[in-house]
Order: C-alpha cells, then structure tokens, then sequence
C-alpha cells in the first residue's frame, strides 16, 4: 500500500498509518481485491473505508474484514486482536492491539479547534494551553488522548468533566 508505514510494533501492539486512498484508487481496491463492499453513500467515507481495510491488510497481512459493536468500536471479524481506527482529512490510523482494548486519534491541525475548546478543556488544561508557546499543537494533544480514551472505553464520559 503507498505511503502506509508501521510507526509503532512490539509483540502486544501495532500502529500503522497511510494516507487516504483517491477517488481513482477507489475503484481498484473495490474491483482488484477481496475486500467486501461498502453502502455508504459519500465518496469521502468510501475511501476511508478502503483506506482502513487496505492498511489492516498491509499491518495483519492477510485481507481482514471488521464489524460494529452495539457501543459502534470496531471488532475485527474472525481475529481475536483488539482495534481502533481514525480517520483525519487525509490521513488513515489504526491500532492493533493483542491484548487490550486500544484507541487511537489523529487529526490535521486547524484553527477550528479553537472554536469548540471549551467544550472539552478542563480550567488547569486550559492553564496549560495559556502557557504554552504553541497553543495549537498542545490544544490537539489534549483532544487526541481524550478522543483515544474515549475509544478505549463503552461510558460515554464528558470530555471536559470527566476527563484530564
């Protein structure tokens, strides 16, 4: 798979990255490979979903199909491993994990997260964002542990009261 790398391996966990597969590409994976179809109806969720079962391909080595649970996390079908999967505008994560249940969050930075900080920074989170030279790098580090918490587990915590 182009640009898919490992960013991470031990013998518990894998993570693995790729960016998006084109619209182009779309069509390949859907015709060329073993990969069951998708339903969904907007281009951009089509080529995350090839995106994500091409890298757990390219990750597990084998085609892998995976499914919804009642809380909506991914399970892999027929594996035993645990999964998380993220998506950002261009880019694809997944964690593997063997033993424990794993989130994983990726996002491309924008001002945008600006607009929405108060709903999920605590006081000393935001603290810690004030005195920080890059407020934005910190902010989506804030958000990306929380949203991979969040994954990890079937609560449905408050990011902001439940979370630090």
């Amino acid at each position: 798979m182009q640009g898919a790398k490992i960013i991470f391996r031990d013998n518990k966990c894998i993570v693995a990255v790729s960016p998006i597969i084109s619209e182009n590409q779309l069509n390949d994976v859907i015709n060329y490979s073993d990969i069951p179809g998708i339903n969904a109806k907007s281009i951009k969720r089509r080529c995350e979903w090839a995106t994500t079962h091409k890298l757990l391909e390219f990750v597990l080595g084998e085609t892998v199909t995976y499914s919804y649970d009642k809380n909506g996390k991914p399970v892999l079908n027929n594996r035993n491993e645990k999964i998380s999967i993220s998506h950002s505008r261009n880019f694809c994560a997944v964690i593997i994990s063997k033993i424990k249940h794993a989130g994983i969050d990726i996002e491309e930075p924008n001002d945008r997260i600006y607009r929405i900080a108060d709903r999920f920074l605590t006081e000393d989170e935001k603290v810690w964002v004030d005195g920080s030279p890059d407020k934005i790098e910190v902010l989506y580090l804030i958000w990306c542990a929380k949203e991979a918490l969040y994954k990890v587990t079937d609560l449905k915590p408050d990011f902001k009261e439940n979370m630090l």
